[in-house]
């Protein structure tokens, strides 16, 4: 598979990374990972593990995402469909946990589809 990048993009990205976007170019024909996160208001740790066709392996971004396999079918799952996971890609979880909101803070969230990350965070009470 190869990666073609609008010319403009392209361009600026050269400028940008300079020496490294050669390293980035070859990034983007590197398979993408997939992951989920486990939501915390619906199952706690060890609860969703049994549930999943494949072992739970935690990223480094966050305690609450799991690598999934290229393969895998989430929404052949029932605890998929009863909430108790979403489907992410591992790294977003990283600005949450970088960030880390504590209750009082405020939080616009200007990435997230739907607000899902910052959604989670609310209603386990970490951010009000």
């Amino acid at each position: 598979m190869s990666v073609t990048l609008p010319q403009a993009f392209e361009k600026a990205m050269r400028e940008l990374l300079g020496e490294e976007f050669p390293a980035y170019q070859a990034a983007l024909e590197e398979p993408a990972f997939r992951g989920l996160r486990r939501n915390p208001l619906k199952c706690r740790q060890g609860e969703l593990e049994p549930l999943l066709p494949f072992p739970w392996k935690e990223t480094p971004f966050s305690p609450l995402s799991s690598y999934a396999p290229a393969d895998w079918k989430p929404g052949a799952l029932p605890a998929h469909h009863a909430g108790l996971f979403y489907v992410q890609e591992p790294s977003a979880c990283s600005a949450v946990t970088a960030l880390d909101p504590q209750p009082g803070d405020r939080v616009l969230d200007l990435c997230a589809a739907k607000g899902v990350i910052v959604y989670i965070r609310v209603f386990e009470g970490t951010v009000k």
